[in-house]
């Protein structure tokens, strides 16, 4: 998992009209009770639109990429 450094791909809940906001109640509440770090919320990004996502996504995916030597 992400925490243990297994992967480090980058994770984006698309939340259209409110649709993951149960699940990030949830979340938000598991940190504030003291069962995960705050740092947890630096494990995904919440996006709202599809263009966001995928600009974040571009980003991120040219961080992980290293840079080929010509």
């Amino acid at each position: 998992d992400a925490q243990m450094r297994v992967h480090a791909k980058p994770i984006v809940l698309l939340n259209i009209d409110g649709h993951f906001d149960p699940l990030l109640e949830v979340l938000a509440r598991v940190i504030r009770d003291g069962f995960a770090p705050e740092t947890t919320l630096k494990l995904y990004k919440v996006t709202k639109t599809p263009a966001e996502t995928i600009a974040y996504l571009e980003q991120a995916l040219r961080r992980e990429t290293p840079a080929k030597i010509a």
